[in-house]
């Protein structure tokens, strides 16, 4: 006989999934979501279990019932006054404050399962964002663990956590053998540097910023890096903007850049989310990290690199040759025409301006750039007139800055009174490496 599929039952599974809320029963949390039922253990001793859908039977997930303790972390303490009536549909207290959500099931479950784990845990549990159920078990399971949360935060992170790093069939007994060793040993043990350098180290991360991640890149950070791990010693905090940056942003990085985002970091208002962007554009026109000095050298850094790469967009596809030049002037004179599009990129790095943006004006034979390299430093332009005669456009020295006027007459005098063929043989283009 074919078998009936039970209301809420998954087909071919057996599991049933059951009215979705919380229930606290016998110290234990009942969730019951979409799909999956989580079963936790408070007490001294915690103990997670889960069925879904796609494993129907019981098994132990540490991920569900971190999502569920961090739930029952996060959820405020029920009022100690009971409600003396209701306005509507919600309680009121003797206080005369309106309160409905700790008398919500689901919510008054959670607010007694609460009463299950020690306040002692549970407040230093509030401490951290993440793999709050490893560390549960740590605090509960191994006495003096709690000593080592308040004194090292990281390391009991990573101690609760210590499968990642230093894999054993029974972590709980191995970390109550450790908690109570120096912590040098449980770093060694861990697969850290053993080192007090190390120690100290990790303890200047706070509660909050701590993720298993961070700690794998830090971890290889001091095993690969004595500069890096030098500058760490000498910083009273590591938050985890810093560690990140360290991380990704290596070749920027100095001891100077570093204090300047701590200190920024304790005002609020970091730029270090620039860097990130920085990194984007630079890879993308495959350039090294210069060294940074402050945070203020962030800003402008990203800001170079944001116009050069709009620079290279408007030449993008353009054949790098240009056309000939309309003029030649004697080489002796200090002025060369630019002849590619990497000529004109050069140029704009040297002159600070915006010379690759004529790259398609030169192709179509409307604009030509020459570069002055003397009596000044300059960018000259020659414009074709509605006739097809060339004539002088601008001079401009570094950064657009004007210049005198006779000077001006002089140079395009040098430039538009030579005559063409008698220098072809003669013609230098301008050299393609920035600042040369």
């Amino acid at each position: 006989m074919k078998r009936i599929t039970k209301p809420g039952e998954t087909p071919g599974s057996g599991f049933r999934e059951g009215r979705r809320g919380k229930a606290c029963r016998g110290g234990k949390l009942y969730v019951f979501a979409k799909g999956e039922v989580v079963v936790v253990r408070g007490g001294e001793r915690p103990a997670a279990w889960a069925r879904t859908a796609k494993r129907p039977t019981w098994f132990s997930s540490p991920k569900l019932a971190d999502a569920v303790i961090s739930q029952v972390v996060g959820h405020p303490q029920r009022p100690a006054s009971q409600p003396i009536g209701r306005v509507g549909a919600y309680p009121v207290l003797t206080s005369g404050q309106l309160c409905f959500r700790f008398y919500h099931p689901s919510d008054l479950a959670v607010a007694q399962f609460r009463q299950t784990i020690p306040p002692p845990i549970l407040d230093r549990l509030a401490r951290f964002r993440d793999r709050r159920w490893q560390l549960y078990n740590l605090m509960a399971r191994c006495p003096g663990a709690a000593d080592l949360v308040d004194g090292n935060p990281a390391l009991a992170f990573a101690l609760a956590n210590s499968r990642a790093f230093h894999p054993v069939s029974r972590p709980w007994d191995s970390a109550r053998r450790l908690v109570r060793r120096r912590q040098r040993d449980i770093l060694g043990w861990l697969g850290f540097t053993p080192s007090e350098q190390a120690r100290r180290i990790l303890s200047k991360i706070p509660a909050t910023d701590l993720y298993m991640e961070r700690l794998f890149r830090l971890k290889r950070l001091l095993q690969r890096d004595p500069e890096a791990t030098l500058w760490l010693s000498h910083l009273p905090r590591l938050p985890g903007d810093i560690l990140d940056a360290l991380a990704f942003y290596r070749g920027a990085m100095s001891m100077p850049l570093l204090l300047s985002l701590l200190e920024a970091d304790r005002r609020g208002d970091s730029d270090v989310i620039w860097l990130g962007a920085a990194n984007a554009i630079r890879k993308g026109l495959g350039l090294p990290w210069p060294v940074l000095r402050s945070e203020a050298a962030i800003v402008p850094y990203y800001e170079e690199l944001d116009k050069r790469a709009t620079l290279l967009k408007l030449v993008q596809g353009l054949p790098n040759e240009l056309p000939p030049p309309p003029a030649l002037p004697p080489l002796a004179c200090g002025i060369r025409p630019i002849t590619t599009v990497a000529g004109l990129i050069a140029q704009g790095e040297r002159a600070r301006n915006c010379s690759p943006s004529y790259a398609r004006s030169v192709h179509a034979g409307n604009h030509y750039l020459y570069q002055v390299q003397s009596p000044v430093s300059a960018t000259l332009s020659l414009i074709r007139s509605e006739s097809g005669e060339w004539v002088p456009g601008q001079v401009l020295g570094t950064a657009n800055t004007p210049i005198d006027e006779g000077l001006v007459d002089l140079l395009f005098s040098r430039v538009l009174g030579t005559p063409l063929a008698t220098l072809v043989p003669a013609l230098t283009p301008v050299s393609e490496t920035p600042f040369d």
